[in-house]
């Protein structure tokens, strides 16, 4: 697994192995990305690094592992969150709707949050559609981060709807 930062590595593990174990002892992660750029987002460090766990959790298994902080210097998983679907936004080929239309759509919901809205019944329904009807890996990919923040992190989004970040990064 290659641990993603400012000491990028890559760790051998056996595969009952946790994320903790990955990201060593030495770092004190408030929330991780699993999977790459559009992985998901997690809270459970204790999650198995093997694909079946790493799946089972709605996480990515494309081999690697970022680790956030809370707290000034650290990250908000809002930001992250938003940042992925902006990706997803500006990077997709535009050849299928639920891809196309779908990241436009969750960047721009993802946006009301900061506004005080959080439409998260909205927001999971187009989690749902672009996971399971975008006609490539990208598509069905570029769903997971959003959804994953929304499972582990609803949250820290309807804080955000309220004016605050949990994390203490955000200026709202």
């Amino acid at each position: 697994m290659t641990v993603v930062g400012p000491d990028r590595r890559t760790v051998e593990l056996a595969t009952d192995a946790s994320l903790s174990r990955a990201l060593g002892d030495g770092d004190r992660a408030a929330f991780a990305c699993v999977g790459g750029q559009f992985g998901g987002l997690t809270r459970d460090l204790d999650t198995p690094v093997s694909a079946p766990a790493l799946t089972g959790a709605g996480l990515g298994t494309n081999g690697s592992v970022e680790a956030y902080e809370d707290g000034p210097g650290g990250a908000c998983p809002v930001v992250v969150a938003g940042r992925r679907v902006r990706v997803a936004r500006e990077e997709n080929c535009g050849r299928c709707v639920p891809c196309r239309t779908g990241s436009v759509r969750a960047h721009e919901l993802l946006r009301r949050v900061y506004a005080g809205e959080f439409p998260d019944d909205r927001l999971r329904e187009l989690a749902r559609t672009m996971a399971r009807t975008s006609l490539c890996g990208f598509g069905v990919d570029a769903a997971r981060p959003l959804a994953t923040a929304l499972d582990d992190f609803e949250a820290d989004l309807r804080a955000h709807a309220d004016g605050r970040c949990p994390a203490g990064v955000c200026e709202l």
